[in-house]
């Protein structure tokens, strides 16, 4: 069941990674493909897990879209360089955004700040092992 609803999204993201990466395209066109396609994808993506026995929270589907949106930013300039960086970087990355995060605690914490927290939180997963 799980690799079924994974082969799914996998053919989502093809679909939506050509209306959003696209051919020479540059970040600001990319950001507003991207913003355009958003709506969609997350549509499609509910369908999906509303057809399997596997239910997903529509805050965490929308919150991994905030993710996305702010990756698919970096990716003129940075790609997916953090796959090859070092994990004690990453790990010192992580620090310094929750110290930044804690230092905007007793105000407002930017929303943008903890989804650029998430982002290393993901990263590190991922180069931990995580798929």
């Amino acid at each position: 069941m799980i690799d079924d609803l994974i082969k799914q999204l996998d053919g989502l993201l093809d679909k939506y990674y050509v209306k959003i990466i696209g051919e020479n395209v540059n970040a600001n066109k990319r950001r507003n493909n991207l913003l355009n396609v958003i709506k969609d994808f997350h549509c499609d993506v509910l369908t999906i897990l509303q057809n399997t026995k596997i239910t997903a929270r529509k805050e965490i589907v929308l919150f991994a879209l905030e993710m996305e949106k702010a990756m698919a930013d970096h990716d003129p300039e940075k790609g997916d360089s953090w796959k090859d960086c070092d994990v004690e970087e990453l790990r010192k990355s992580f620090q310094k955004k929750m110290e930044d995060v804690e230092d905007y605690w007793h105000l407002t914490v930017p929303q943008q700040m903890l989804v650029d927290l998430a982002n290393l939180c993901m990263r590190l997963y991922n180069r931990m092992g995580g798929d």
